[in-house]
């Protein structure tokens, strides 16, 4: 954006110097370049201005050559990065850990069995049969996870051993299917 100035500057001219009708010109300059991140400073021999960029020391800086600006190392945090910025294309396939993979098209994707845990559609679930003898651990089953009437005889045929009938001090002890003695 062009400023008309009505006089031609010196380097290292004082701003007192400035006649009064183009210190508002300046000003808005000055104004102008700080909202780019821009400030003119007098250079250290006092005779010239420098042009600088602000850099907020958090996510930016001067690399080592002092001429070129770059992303600070941590620099970017999620506040910097737009909402759905980061796709499939952006994310490494390494990113994917355990149970986690990432498909042909770059997608992550559970990895399943099929057999014991599918999906459904969008959903995880168990499969259908899933679980069986091998899923379930020694005595997780009780007398309370059991529904009413689900252990019958039919299903206590030929069974020995001795069941726990939750009350304090009674035991049935059974021979082949049948009770033999309450204790």
């Amino acid at each position: 954006m062009p400023y008309p100035l009505k006089e031609t500057y010196r380097p290292g001219q004082s701003i007192n110097a400035v006649p009064a009708r183009d210190l508002s010109t300046i000003a808005k300059i000055l104004n102008d370049l700080k909202a780019v991140g821009l400030k003119l400073t007098k250079t250290s021999s006092g005779l010239g201005w420098k042009l600088e960029l602000m850099t907020d020391g958090t996510t930016i800086e001067f690399a080592a050559d002092n001429l070129t600006i770059q992303i600070k190392d941590g620099g970017v945090g999620t506040s910097q990065i737009a909402n759905d910025a980061v796709d499939k294309d952006k994310i490494a396939a390494d990113v994917a850990g355990n149970g986690l993979g990432q498909n042909a098209s770059g997608a992550l994707e559970v990895n399943v069995d099929g057999t014991t845990i599918e999906i459904a559609t969008d959903q995880l679930q168990v499969a259908t049969g899933g679980v069986d003898s091998l899923q379930i651990a020694p005595l997780a089953v009780t007398t309370a996870k059991l529904a009413a009437n689900a252990a019958t005889s039919d299903k206590t045929t030929g069974a020995s051993g001795s069941v726990d009938t939750g009350t304090p001090g009674t035991t049935l002890t059974i021979t082949n299917g049948l009770v033999t003695a309450i204790t």
